[in-house]
């Protein structure tokens, strides 16, 4: 976020708005619980903890968390490391149960 002397610009803050509409799209609200709940039935399904999938997957717990709680905003690279700790594909996580 650009900031000047401590403050974010307003360039900076009509961009943040322009975005946030975007994370309150019904399509990406959807996806995005599809994919928490299918994380925590596939770490559940392997009688993981949070920390076992975190740590199979290379990232925190914490980063973990907001993944099965459906709150963080996923890159590519993350979805793929989800996938690898999980060691399945990407149907399996974006199925719809």
């Amino acid at each position: 976020m650009a900031k000047q002397a401590g403050r974010t610009t307003k360039a900076a803050r009509a961009r943040n708005e322009r975005r946030a509409s975007l994370y309150a799209l019904p399509t990406y609200r959807k996806l995005l619980r599809r994919l928490a709940l299918n994380v925590r039935r596939l770490r559940a399904d392997r009688e993981w903890t949070q920390e076992d999938a975190a740590h199979a997957a290379k990232m925190s717990v914490r980063q973990w968390q907001h993944v099965e709680n459906g709150t963080a905003n996923l890159s590519l690279i993350s979805i793929a490391r989800v996938l690898d700790g999980l060691g399945v594909d990407a149907e399996q996580l974006f199925r719809a149960r």
